[in-house]
This record gives C-alpha cells, structure tokens and sequence, in this order.
C-alpha cells in the first residue's frame, strides 16, 4: 500500500523560510530508505548522520531514537509507526553541525494501491523554497 506522508521544516542552521513537501511512498519504506528519499526530495548531499525520533515535541527530552546504533533504521517501516502513539510526534533530524530538523506526518489520505502509471516514489506537492543545505547553492 502507498501512504501519503508530509516532511516539514521545522529548523536548520540555514533555515530561512518555511518548505513542506507532500510524497507518496510504499508503506513498507524501511527508515534508511527514507532518508534517502528525504535527501533527494531537499537535495542534500547525503553525508552527514541521521536519526528519527518520536517525542512529544521537536525539542523534547524524551525521546524513542531510531537510528544505525540501535539499528532500527533497518528494520523499522514508515508504515509501523502510524498511526502514532498518543501525543507523539516523528521527526528526521540530519547533520548535528548544521540541525535540520523535519517533522514527518501522514497525510488524512487512506493508503492506497500502487497506480501502475506512477512510479514511487513520488513528490505529489511541495510548498516553499528547499533549504540550501550550506546556506548558499554551490554544492
């Protein structure tokens, strides 16, 4: 099945304006496989280290990390968290220099079937501008 999941900016070194981007992937996305995804879709470089996380909030101190330690980033589906526990929240945070921080939301829209005519996964609606991950275009 294919869920329609939102990444939203919610802070960075270089976060200047506001950036959501809307995407259709496979339930069965493992985390590490949507990192990537994530990285393509803002057009980061890829090279730093990452984590998702539930917490009540962005900058909460209790956090369930997911992540290459614990190695739940190769073993856990975008699909498995929803729908999220009570009072929590999923976040992708990437570059502990730089801290981008991205809440990861599923859209009201019920999964669905694989539409043979699309390719997934897929950028269904971004809104703003994509952060520059240096602050500046030439990387």
């Amino acid at each position: 099945m294919i869920l329609t999941i939102t990444i939203t900016l919610q802070s960075g070194l270089y976060a200047k304006k506001d950036y959501k981007a809307t995407i259709e992937v496979d339930e069965d996305t493992l985390l590490d496989d949507l990192h990537d995804i994530i990285q393509n879709v803002i057009r980061f470089d890829n090279e730093n280290m990452f984590e998702f996380y539930l917490a009540n909030s962005a900058w909460g101190v209790n956090k369930t990390r997911f992540d290459d330690e614990n190695e739940e980033i190769f073993e856990r589906t975008i699909g498995s968290f929803f729908p999220l526990p009570k009072h929590k929240k999923l976040f992708y945070f990437y570059d502990w220099t730089h801290d981008w921080l991205f809440r990861v939301t599923k859209e009201r829209k019920k999964p669905f079937e694989p539409v043979p005519a699309h390719k997934y996964p897929r950028i269904v609606e971004q809104k703003g501008k994509r952060p520059l991950q240096y602050g500046h275009s030439e990387y």
